[in-house]
C-alpha cells in the first residue's frame, strides 16, 4: 500500500466548512486542495446515506451465491453489480469467489473459515467492508508523468472492498437464509444486506 506525501491533514467536519476559497497573493498548499476534496466527498457520502440509507443496491450487486467447500474451506460466488455501503458506491464488474477476491490478495487460510465438522451445524455471518486506499505510481505505472520526464505527481484514492465471513457469529436478530452442506447443494440467493449462511456437514 502506498504512503501519501502530505504536509498535513487538518480537516475537521465538526467545523461545518462547505468549501475552500483561494485568496489573491497567498500560498496554496496541498492541504488546501485536499481539504476541498474531502469536504465535497463527505457531503456526497452523507447525502447518499440520507437518500439511499445505510445500505442498498439497484441491481442486486454483491449477492452471495453457489456456496461450496474448496480445499476444506467455505467458498461462494459474489455476483457483479453495485452496492452502496454507508454512502460509498462499491462496484464489481464480474463474478468473484470469496477465496480469490481481487481486493484481498493477501488473504490467508486463517481468513477462510473451515467447513463444519461432520455431524455438526453452524451459522456464519458474511459482511462487506470498504475503505479508501492511496495508490501511487509505484503500484500504477501509468501515474508517472511522462511529459515531466517521469516523476510522480499526485496519488489516487481507490475505494477497496472485501467480503468477510465470521464463522459461528450470527446476531440473535439475524435469521439464517441459506444452507450449505459438505456435499454439493442447491444454489442460494442471499439478499444484498447483512447475510448469514447456515452450514451443515450433511445435505439438507
Amino acid at each position: 500500500m502506498a504512503t501519501i506525501d502530505l504536509s498535513r491533514s487538518a480537516t475537521d467536519f465538526r467545523k461545518r466548512y462547505t468549501s475552500v476559497r483561494a485568496q489573491m497573493g497567498r500560498v496554496f498548499t496541498d492541504d488546501d486542495h485536499n481539504e476541498n476534496e474531502r469536504i465535497d466527498g463527505e457531503d456526497e457520502r452523507r447525502s447518499r446515506v440520507d437518500i439511499i440509507g445505510p445500505d442498498g443496491s439497484p441491481d442486486d450487486g454483491f449477492l452471495l451465491q453457489n456456496p461450496t467447500i474448496t480445499n476444506g474451506r467455505v467458498n461462494f460466488d459474489i455476483t457483479p453489480g453495485t452496492f452502496y455501503l454507508g454512502g460509498n458506491r462499491l462496484t464489481l464488474d464480474s463474478v468473484e469467489q470469496f477465496q480469490t477476491q481481487k481486493d484481498w490478495l493477501n488473504m490467508t487460510v486463517a481468513d477462510q473459515p473451515a467447513a463444519p465438522a461432520p455431524g455438526t451445524a453452524r451459522s456464519d455471518l458474511a459482511y462487506l467492508e470498504c475503505w479508501q486506499q492511496p495508490v501511487s505510481a509505484v503500484e500504477d505505472g501509468e501515474l508517472f508523468e511522462v511529459a515531466l520526464g517521469g516523476p510522480d505527481t499526485g496519488v489516487r484514492m481507490k475505494l477497496m472492498r472485501r467480503v468477510h465471513l465470521a464463522a459461528g457469529t450470527v446476531p440473535a436478530t439475524v435469521t439464517p437464509i441459506g444452507t450449505l452442506s459438505r456435499q454439493a447443494g442447491p444454489p442460494l440467493d442471499w439478499g444484498p444486506s447483512m447475510r448469514t449462511m447456515s452450514l451443515s456437514s450433511t445435505p439438507r
